[in-house]
């Protein structure tokens, strides 16, 4: 049940639904005042969320920073790796991989430095339609085919969302009587749920954070200044995560 209230609560989050519902509402709102007031709210919420300047620094501040590889002193033993960054595509017989993909690369890129020396991908099957193959089994064939060895890749398959990342990656290490901290690997974004979990499950995690968002003072003038596509799918993952957190506070999985 939590898994479906936690879909639907996700499709209500995303910016564009709430001005489609204003502007169905302004449409069937017979006073004039009331009708172009709720078309001016409409307005300015479309501007206000595509503004690409705004949505990055809400998701700066909801974030958790970046560190420098080069702080890594002593290499972990074990990385876990989160989900939620391929798809499989079985006609075509290869991974997918997604926008938040940044934490796979970033964590073979640590392995190869001698950051991390093993990697635990964690990622079950998170749809509510079964497809027969979980994410961390096809990203870890993927691993073996670019030359990754067999012995440093361990999968996690069962979990299908966060709270069961953390639970179930607690069980490996627990099995392998690992007490060392582990490298926590996920998008920047993710991560202060994904660390709220590992605290309420007393699995022992430093964080590296991915895919974050880059200082704006960076880019050109029309970041400032030109409404984006873009900025509304930046809101969307981030009042997603919001949420997310939230219910998981509520729920007592954070």
């Amino acid at each position: 049940m939590f898994f479906i209230l936690s879909k639907i609560a996700y499709f209500l989050a995303t910016p564009l639904v709430w001005i489609f519902i204003l502007c169905i509402i302004a449409l069937c709102v017979k006073q004039k005042t009331t009708k172009k007031t709720l078309f001016i709210i409409s307005g300015v919420l479309l501007l206000l969320l595509s503004n690409p300047f705004v949505a990055h620094q809400a998701t700066r501040a909801w974030e958790t920073p970046p560190i420098n590889a080069r702080s890594i002193e002593s290499p972990y033993e074990y990385a876990i790796v989160l989900g939620g960054f391929t798809d499989y595509d079985a006609a075509m017989e290869r991974v997918v991989f997604q926008s938040s993909s940044d934490r796979m690369w970033q964590a073979l890129w640590l392995y190869r430095q001698g950051k991390v020396k093993k990697l635990i991908l964690s990622g079950g099957e998170g749809r509510i339609l079964q497809r027969g193959y979980t994410e961390s089994e096809s990203t870890r064939d993927f691993l073996l085919q670019i030359g990754i060895p067999a012995h440093d890749i361990i999968v996690e398959t069962r979990s299908r969302n966060t709270f069961e990342n953390i639970k179930y990656s607690k069980q490996i290490l627990d099995s392998l009587n690992n007490t060392l901290p582990a490298l926590l690997i996920t998008s920047a974004t993710h991560l202060p749920r994904a660390m709220a979990c590992a605290r309420k499950a007393g699995l022992h995690t430093h964080a590296f954070s991915t895919d974050y968002a880059v200082a704006p003072e960076s880019l050109s003038i029309d970041f400032y200044i030109i409404p984006e596509s873009s900025a509304l799918e930046e809101w969307r993952k981030l009042i997603r995560e919001i949420i997310g957190f939230a219910m998981y506070k509520l729920v007592g999985y954070a």
